[in-house]
């Protein structure tokens, strides 16, 4: 049997998904090249604390979940930015598992609100 998630459960997954932006937007700022993606996720955070003060209903939670991004264009080719390590071996550069320890929460977090009542 399937769960449909309560009011309270969606703020909680509001209130990880603000969260998770809040820890994203000061990783980005202290990341010169990545500072361009700031002002896109502090439009997001506002959202989301404006789906926190008013309320929502399941559209509204699914739209706003959809507009959050990837910082990259991932798809069934796409493989994680690589750098040429010691001897010459090409590994997954460490700015991309950084980047990845923000991004993922706050993507897994939207994707969470787009869930219709199973866990």
């Amino acid at each position: 049997m399937g769960h449909l998630y309560t009011i309270e459960e969606r703020l909680g997954q509001l209130k990880e998904l603000k969260g998770s932006l809040q820890a994203l937007i000061v990783y980005l700022q202290r990341h010169q090249q990545l500072s361009g993606l700031v002002c896109n996720y502090e439009q997001l955070l506002s959202e989301t604390e404006l789906l926190i003060i008013e309320g929502f209903d399941q559209q509204q939670l699914s739209d706003f979940s959809r507009r959050v991004p990837d910082v990259f264009a991932r798809h069934k080719d796409w493989i994680p930015p690589l750098e040429r390590g010691q001897g010459g071996k090409y590994a997954k550069a460490y700015w991309f598992s950084e980047l990845e320890t923000y991004l993922q929460p706050v993507l897994t977090a939207a994707e969470t609100l787009r869930v219709l009542g199973i866990r």
